[in-house]
């Protein structure tokens, strides 16, 4: 069975858990009755002790009463709803075990279109020095080529800035050796849409000689990242598992598109 999993475009930090499909018309129809409409177990696990004791007194209630049209009348009105009881508590039961097996799948198969997905990177900035951070447009092929040049460096050992070199400025700059421990913290902002429509930021940090370019692939100005090794996870929730959202981690590999070196 296909999963129905958001699209490229929908992609973001927190995504909805779908309610898993239900299993013919007999469980639609109990889903129906017990009101589920999403994966939220919140409200049946608080109100399950609650049910049991009304249940319960309402039992107690029918075995006082006297005989006769007394107990039929008790049983005539408080029948429906301790069926109606029963039934939602079977159901979220069901549905909670339905959908804790649901869950794993559909995670990993929205992590394909995570993975799969290009994003447009707004900022690319390195540390190349302390306090002295460099923003290369990734759109230019000069950017590009002083990228690429400062990245072989650090790989052969690090490199840091002169002095002279304004921070911020995506300019060329000379680069020098340095220690091997030395580290190029790089930032890469990417883009993304949110539940309202509206378009929001997204952070990303490794070391530079870490981040997989791949100059001359590009579109027209616009730069991209994707995360090969990115993952959706149950987001942490006072409801536990199975979980209402998800959350993205974008771990692993950074692979980045830019415009090809001058």
């Amino acid at each position: 069975m296909d999963l129905l999993t958001y699209g490229r475009a929908q992609v973001r930090p927190r995504l909805p858990l779908p309610l898993a499909p239900p299993d013919g018309l007999g469980e639609t129809v109990l889903r129906s009755v017990g009101g589920f409409r999403g994966p939220t177990f919140r409200r049946p696990r608080a109100f399950a002790p609650a049910w049991a004791l009304l249940t319960a007194a309402a039992a107690a209630v029918v075995v006082a009463a006297p005989l006769g049209a007394w107990r039929i009348a008790m049983l005539a009105v408080l029948a429906p709803g301790c069926l109606y009881l029963l039934l939602r508590s079977l159901t979220a039961t069901l549905v909670e075990g339905r959908q804790a097996r649901f869950e794993d799948r559909w995670l990993a198969a929205q992590t394909d279109v995570l993975r799969d997905r290009p994003f447009e990177v707004l900022r690319f900035s390195v540390e190349e020095s302390p306090g002295a951070r460099r923003f290369y447009d990734l759109t230019r092929p000069d950017d590009v080529r002083a990228l690429l040049e400062t990245q072989r460096t650090a790989r052969q050992g690090g490199s840091s800035l002169f002095r002279g070199a304004p921070a911020g400025e995506a300019g060329s700059a000379s680069v020098t050796p340095s220690s091997a421990s030395e580290k190029l913290p790089a930032t890469v902002e990417i883009a993304y849409r949110t539940d309202e429509g509206t378009t929001a930021v997204a952070a990303v940090y490794r070391d530079l000689a870490d981040l997989r370019i791949h100059p001359g692939t590009a579109r027209p100005a616009m730069a991209w990242a994707r995360f090969p090794q990115a993952r959706y996870h149950p987001a942490p929730g006072p409801a536990g598992r199975p979980a209402e959202t998800a959350q993205w981690v974008l771990s692993g590999d950074v692979v980045v598109g830019t415009a090809g070196p001058a």
